[in-house]
């Protein structure tokens, strides 16, 4: 299967889970959900090494926090 039509089968996923969410529980439900997915995906993205922005943003946070000390 071709990598962008994996993409497009997940997300089509995530907005039918999404989608059902918000009929049974409403839009604050349908929300968290929503936010939960974009915070998993940007979890696995960045265990699988794919989010470098991450991980310089890390460094320069723990090197403020190091500088105060």
């Amino acid at each position: 299967m071709e990598d962008k039509t994996k993409f497009k089968l997940v997300g089509a996923a995530a907005g039918l889970i999404i989608g059902l969410v918000f009929v049974w529980q409403g839009i604050l439900g349908a929300l968290i959900v929503s936010l939960l997915v974009v915070i998993g995906y940007f979890a696995g993205k960045y265990v699988a090494g794919d989010f470098p922005a991450l991980d310089e943003f890390l460094e320069r946070f723990a090197s403020r926090n190091r500088d105060r000390d």
